[in-house]
Order: C-alpha cells, then structure tokens, then sequence
C-alpha cells in the first residue's frame, strides 16, 4: 500500500498509519460514521420506554411483560439472522440508506402517537406505539445489525484493520456513554419530544451515507482506495458520470504501406529455384 504498513508492522503504538494520507483517513472516517451512527439510531429510548408503554396498553402481568420481551428479542435474533444471509446480494450503502430513512419515519409515526397518548391516554394509541417498536426492531436488527460490524471492516484496508478497529471501538464506547446517560435525562426532560429529534438525527444519518459513504459489496482495497483518492464525494459523482453518454470511439489507424508490399504478387505460386533442385538432386545421386 503505501509506508502505512512499516508502520503497522514495526511499531504496535503507532496509529499514526490511520491518518498519513487523505485516503486513509478518509477510510477511518467512513468506519466511524458508520459505528457511531448503528448507535446513536434512538435503541436505547425505545428499552427505557417498553416497560411504561405496556403498562399503558393494560399489559400489567409481569409474565405478559416477559413474555412480549422474550418474543422481541426472537423476533430481533430472526431478522438479524435474515439481513447477515442477504448482507451479500444487496449493496451495502442501499441497506444502509434505506434502513436510516425507515427508521426516520419509524419516530415520525412515534412522535405522533406519544403526543396522542399524552392527551387521551387511550389504550389504542398505546398499542399503535407497541407495533411501531416492533416494526423498529424488526428494521434495525436486519438492515443494522450485520452491518455495523461488516462495513466498519470492510472499508478498511488490510493493513488498517487491527489498528482502525481499536480505534473505532474506543470511539463506539464513547458514543455509548450519550445512550447510558443522556438519553435518560433528556427523556425524563422533554418526553416524547426527544422523538422528534431522533426522527431527523436517522433522515441527516441517510444524506450523510448518501453522500460520503461508498459501496464496499464487490470491490477490493485497491478500488476502495483508487476511488477515494479521486473524489470522496465518489458516490455522487459516480453516479452522475454514468448518464452521461460514452464518447465515440476514434476509428483504427491504417497500418503502414510498404514498397516491399507493392512488389510482391500474392497470387503467384511460390516456386523453388533451378540451382535449388538441381543441387538436391546431385547430393542425393552421390549418397
């Protein structure tokens, strides 16, 4: 690659092969997009909310309350199961956009039936809020799950690996101290209004992979790292260049003309000289 990989291989502290040219960094970059964002998608709001939601729906048994846990943590390890078998035959970045925005408008419909709740407290908006973190979970665990451990390794090239993902599971674990001990705070602050900030967090995270993250499915490190020292913004961009019509071809050049050519009669049979045949016929005479 490039003196990235003395480093790597000479000095165990050196992290400094993470940040020696754009397109490393620009690979570090993309891994931390994207782990921090598979955190930061509003997970850790929806397990501190089950528990009041069920009550509200009149769902007060401690073993019905178990039991609806137990059937969503079979229905999160179904659909991860699902997206890790489909992770090869649909584009990374597509999953990764699509997953972002469903999520979006997963906490738009939230934002709507809270606000509900709160006025009415009716049992139906309670239950219309109970279907919306199932279809969350379903959406997170095919489209996040997988992902967020494959791409982070993917980007990477081979002698940035063992170093990026030490780097990057310092940073995941940081992102996680504003699940462990912000999101509580701002939920017993602004309640259901923290929803309406997630809902555009996920819809920036969809323009920002839109924008800045490449394809990895099908492609190796040397792709990766041609296509991002031409243009980070390689997506965009790609996708422009392929409407534009290819230019014409300009037509072969003629091969060069020869006075030898000229001279010579193609369709004159080749002969042997006199003095050829003659000679072969005495040499064979006196054997």
């Amino acid at each position: 690659m490039h003196d990235c990989s003395i480093w790597l291989d000479k000095r165990w502290w050196d992290y400094r092969a993470l940040f020696c040219d754009r397109p490393a960094t620009y690979k570090l970059a993309c891994n931390l997009l994207v782990s921090v964002f598979g955190q930061w998608t509003g997970q850790a709001v929806l397990g501190l909310l089950l528990s009041a939601v069920l009550d509200t729906a009149r769902i007060h048994d401690q073993v019905s309350q178990t039991n609806i846990n137990l059937g969503l943590a079979c229905l999160q390890y179904t659909m991860a199961v699902t997206g890790a078998f489909l992770v090869d035959r649909i584009d990374c970045r597509q999953t990764l956009i699509f997953t972002m925005s469903t999520l979006g408008l997963v906490w738009l419909g939230m934002t709507v039936a809270t606000s509900q709740h709160e006025q009415t407290g009716s049992v139906a908006s309670a239950r219309a809020i109970l279907t919306l973190i199932c279809i969350f979970d379903v959406v997170f665990a095919g489209g996040l799950t997988s992902l967020v451990v494959l791409y982070p390794v993917e980007v990477l090239s081979f002698e940035m690996r063992a170093k990026g993902l030490a780097f990057s599971s310092l940073v995941v674990n940081a992102a996680g101290l504003v699940n462990q001990f912000a999101w509580p705070v701002a939920l017993a602050s602004i309640g259901w209004k923290i929803y309406i900030i997630l809902m555009f967090w996920c819809f920036f995270q969809a323009v920002i992979i839109y924008l800045y993250i490449p394809e990895t499915r099908r492609r190796t490190d040397f792709e990766l790292d041609d296509k991002q020292r031409l243009n980070s913004r390689s997506s965009v961009r790609e996708a422009k260049l392929s409407k534009l019509p290819p230019l014409p071809r300009p037509p072969p050049p003629a091969p060069p003309s020869s006075p030898l050519d000229e001279d010579v009669d193609v369709d004159e049979p080749f002969q042997l000289p006199r003095s050829f045949v003659g000679g072969w016929r005495r040499s064979s005479w006196q054997v």
